[in-house]
């Protein structure tokens, strides 16, 4: 098993020793590449690496640290991971327990660990709240500073950050210290962890969209925040595959290949911005990742190409409103793509 890298190397977090910044070769983990394999490995904004195995168990390279240590939690196993810009969700092998933590102060000043408090817990911590529901858990994911939680039954419930909408109803009070039901009929919802705007499907594959609109990524053709969650129309008759919300854009990808953006200039993939969402003309497109200010995409021909924000970084694959072709080759199609951290953090598993 072998963990390959590219991107930003602040405070060790691809696993590298190197004290060189920036690695833009594909270069091996050191760290990762010990023999385990990964299910998921995540990172945050300027925050420290987690990675979850198939046995369920849970690793962490701290923030300045090139040591990956096992994150104990014996009486546990896990299925799944997610972070926002320095909190983490995990959810428990029988799906009925949530568990949150995070290694810095703001990841619990907005409540987003779901504990009715503001303390910091670095260590993965029951979020009771869910446990005396007794509902299976479906699905966890991450903003940038809040939670979702979504259950079998279709109920989203969120807590954190909530000063634009950003948790999907309308609230004078930008704290949410306890999870909350926000919808009642979500099939999926979408972040990917450095954003304040969210999308979600219903059980009839609708597309809708709630919180912040600075910058137009909702693709409603104005900059008018999403206080309640409002259908987003343009993708009717659509089949949705995924949606990436960087901090600034949003980016759908069709089952058909097709790739939408919406939003800031360069993060949406062109070089102006765009309040609508336009298609990006490049290859048919199987998957997308991001972070803060990137996406990476892989193609059905398993080439890789990218487009981001260059004025956030100098990756010299990446130029502002530009799509490239990242000049990466595989020696088998058996791999795994996984993205985060503020700039470029792109980790490639191949077994």
């Amino acid at each position: 098993m072998s963990v390959k890298i590219f991107g930003l190397n602040d405070g060790y977090g691809l696993g590298v020793s190197t004290t060189e910044g920036w690695i833009n070769e594909l270069t091996v983990s050191e760290a990762l590449s010990n023999g385990t394999e990964y299910l998921k490995i995540i990172r945050g904004y300027e925050t420290s690496t987690v990675a979850l195995s198939p046995e369920g168990k849970l690793f962490v390279l701290m923030y300045g640290e090139t040591v990956l240590e096992t994150i104990e939690k014996e009486e546990e196993k896990f299925v799944d991971i997610s972070c926002g810009f320095n909190h983490f969700l995990a959810v428990n092998k029988e799906q009925n327990k949530v568990y949150s933590w995070c290694y810095d102060q703001t990841g619990c000043q907005f409540g987003q660990l779901g504990h009715n408090n503001t303390d910091k817990v670095d260590q993965p911590t029951e979020i009771t709240f869910f446990t005396k529901l007794g509902i299976k858990i479906k699905q966890i994911c991450c903003s940038a500073y809040s939670s979702f939680v979504l259950l079998e039954n279709n109920d989203l419930y969120a807590f954190g950050f909530n000063l634009h909408s950003d948790l999907g109803f309308s609230d004078k009070k930008s704290k949410q210290l306890l999870p909350i039901k926000v919808i009642s009929n979500c099939q999926k919802v979408f972040n990917s962890g450095f954003s304040r705007h969210s999308f979600y499907l219903d059980t009839q594959n609708k597309l809708w969209g709630f919180g912040f609109n600075g910058n137009g990524q909702f693709g409603t053709g104005n900059l008018k925040h999403l206080t309640i969650p409002t259908q987003i129309g343009f993708f009717d008759q659509k089949e949705i595959s995924n949606v990436l919300t960087n901090t600034c854009s949003s980016i759908v990808l069709l089952k058909n290949g097709n790739l939408f953006s919406a939003g800031f200039a360069g993060t949406n993939g062109f070089s102006k911005a765009s309040e609508v969402f336009q298609q990006i003309e490049i290859p048919k497109i199987k998957k997308i990742y991001g972070g803060y200010y990137y996406t990476i995409c892989l193609s059905t021909e398993n080439e890789l190409y990218a487009f981001g924000y260059s004025d956030s970084y100098y990756y010299k694959y990446q130029q502002n409103g530009v799509v490239i072709k990242i000049p990466f080759t595989f020696k088998n199609k058996n791999f795994k793509i996984f993205c985060g951290g503020a700039t470029v953090s792109c980790f490639i598993v191949e077994n």
